[in-house]
């Protein structure tokens, strides 16, 4: 809205009918190669930027990978995972990309990398539950999963327009 309305004031006549965004010739351009694929993370309810816009954009380069995380809120820091984590590190630390991902006839049936989230609304994270959970769970993924949630009350510290309200370390 806040676009549409700094264009108020201009003297220029809309186009009837309008241009469909889809059909603008920029959305029409073969996949863009980057010097090394791109990996694309979204959650399964996004409010600001759904699944379906995470798949779009992981189509539009070539060999990017796109991994859904199972949990509700904006970006993937708005709960900790584990398999995410571990993913956004052999991405960062040995470039190990997910392979592209394949739509189906819906989200719910396409191809991609897929984790689940450690922690739910209303019930968040916590490493001795965690622990407590037994399985392959180690006090090594319990700090990896503690860190996520130290970046999580970073950035709700972040004030408007990227000005920190004090200095943040992270383990």
């Amino acid at each position: 809205m806040t676009l549409m309305i700094g264009c108020e004031g201009w003297n220029i006549k809309a186009v009837d009918p309008p241009m469909r965004w889809d059909d603008h010739p920029a959305h029409k351009q073969k996949p863009i190669k980057t010097a090394f694929p791109l990996l694309f993370i979204s959650n399964t309810a996004d409010p600001v930027t759904p699944l379906f816009a995470g798949l779009k954009m992981a189509k539009k380069f070539v060999g990017a990978g796109l991994i859904e995380q199972h949990s509700e809120g904006h970006c993937s820091l708005a709960a900790a995972s584990k398999c995410t984590i571990t993913k956004i590190r052999n991405y960062f630390l040995e470039g190990k990309v997910p392979p592209p991902p394949v739509e189906g006839k819906d989200l719910t049936d396409g191809n991609w990398e897929k984790c689940d989230a450690d922690e739910w609304p209303f019930h968040p994270y916590s490493s001795g539950e965690y622990l407590a959970m037994g399985g392959e769970r180690t006090k090594e993924d319990a700090d990896m999963l503690t860190s996520v949630k130290k970046m999580q009350s970073a950035l709700q510290e972040i004030e408007l327009w990227g000005q920190p309200k004090k200095t943040f370390e992270f383990l």
